[in-house]
């Protein structure tokens, strides 16, 4: 299907590298839709059953321990203060081709 579309979005649309992804994105999505209605009609034992999988209490509070400690140590990375002071120097040097420190001695 993704050859088929690009000779047509391509060669008879002349949409060019545009075509090709929007050909890609089409097929795709064709593809998507036929493998899961496939296995939603050939495979029902794997599809969830809501009334066996629904989470108990005890699981989630677990997973909300366990979601809440890794959201406060990135969220702490994030705002780290030598982090920042860290990126900002480097964006200096980028931006200078000078160490930022050797700039602030030399020109302040």
């Amino acid at each position: 299907m993704n050859i088929a579309l690009d000779i047509f979005l391509i060669k008879i649309i002349g949409m060019g590298v545009e075509g090709a992804a929007l050909a890609t994105i089409i097929s795709q999505i064709v593809s998507g839709i036929i493998s899961g209605t496939y296995v939603i009609v050939n495979y029902k034992e794997f599809m969830p059953n809501l009334r066996h999988d629904l989470p108990d209490r005890v699981m989630i509070s677990e997973m909300m321990a366990t979601g809440g400690a890794m959201s406060l140590m990135y969220s702490y990375d994030g705002i780290y203060p030598g982090r920042i002071f860290r990126e900002y120097t480097e964006n200096l040097q980028k931006q200078t081709g000078l160490p930022g420190y050797l700039k602030n001695m030399c020109f302040s």
